[in-house]
């Protein structure tokens, strides 16, 4: 049994090219010029069949080898090219001040500036038409007539005016800034607070939160020393105190001191201190157990040979007495 090969193309697109290759059933009464001539188009009806066959399973086979053109890539859902997105799969398409706008087979990269400003189609203005002075000349001057404005009879459909993302035409033929926040078109989560801003919106927690994963979570001011001496943490604020013997300045954050001598708490004298205060006794007292009263000493207790002859104790002080 001999063999033979044949080159074709598969339908649909022009893949790399394939072999085909016939086996002939019996060489014995094929002339031997002939086999030559058997592996072109004129095949034996074996050859023909199983040539047909392998012809059948490559149209099959091309159809999934479907090309597009560059920018496009083929939907085998839908069995045709559709277009990509070369905004969304390359991440720096447009670098600098630039930004990446997809269009159909490709992209274009559009200064940030001019794609934030709203359309306004302006309409050209068109040179008005100037004709020699006919006062001064000859009665027969010809004098072009103006064409008139014919109505069309069909419809005039007005165009809406173009406006990027964030935009929506106005009756004017401008565009105006679309509040998401208006009207809750935005995506900011419950925690979250939408901010408008010109052609989009912001999502910002409110103050004493900060975002962390998408959520506004409660920041805690103590850990940053926000209070001078004592902090108490609350959600989305905290509240600062002072220790005894100082008040809460204006600020409330700050401390100072309480100045507790203009009370007077002491029985004699008073000396201010840094958040408290000291009570002082005059001579021959001393301080009392509760730190602000004052004690006299008796000074005759404290030696037998004070006085000579007697000793009397007095306020603050001590008499001696000599016998009559």
């Amino acid at each position: 049994m001999r063999s033979c090969c044949h080159r074709v193309h598969s339908w649909g697109s022009w893949s790399e090219p394939r072999w085909l290759f016939i086996y002939s059933s019996s060489e014995s009464f094929i002339p031997e010029g002939a086999q030559q001539e058997m592996c072109g188009l004129r095949l034996c009806p074996t050859g023909r069949m199983l040539a047909a066959l392998v012809f059948i399973l490559l149209c099959i086979q091309s159809g999934h080898g479907q090309t597009c053109t560059n920018g496009f890539v083929f939907d085998s859902r839908l069995r045709e090219c559709s277009d990509v997105n070369e905004c969304v799969i390359m991440p720096r398409a447009c670098q600098g001040e630039m930004r990446c706008v997809n269009q159909i087979g490709g992209y274009r990269c559009i200064p940030i500036g001019l794609y934030d400003r709203p359309y306004s189609p302006n309409s050209p203005i068109l040179p008005e038409l100037s004709y020699p002075d006919s006062t001064g000349g000859a009665g027969d001057t010809f004098q072009p007539v103006l064409p008139r404005s014919v109505e069309p009879s069909y419809p005039r459909v007005s165009r809406p005016p173009l406006c990027t993302l964030g935009y929506t035409p106005a009756e004017d033929g401008t565009c105006n800034d679309i509040d998401e926040c208006e009207t809750n078109s935005h995506h900011c989560n419950p925690t979250q607070v939408c901010i408008n801003t010109a052609g989009g919106y912001t999502c910002s927690c409110t103050e004493g939160y900060w975002l962390i994963g998408g959520q506004c979570q409660d920041i805690d001011e103590c850990r940053y020393g926000y209070c001078q001496q004592l902090c108490a943490n609350t959600l989305g604020s905290y509240s600062c105190s002072c220790n005894p013997g100082f008040l809460l300045n204006p600020d409330s954050r700050t401390c100072q001191d309480v100045d507790e001598c203009e009370d007077e708490p002491c029985t004699h004298g008073c000396f201010n201190t840094y958040g408290s205060f000291m009570c002082n006794c005059d001579e021959g007292f001393e301080l009392a157990s509760d730190g602000t009263s004052c004690i006299d000493l008796d000074e005759c207790s404290f030696s037998e040979f004070l006085c000579q002859h007697r000793c009397v104790n007095t306020p603050g002080s001590f008499t001696c007495i000599c016998p009559p």
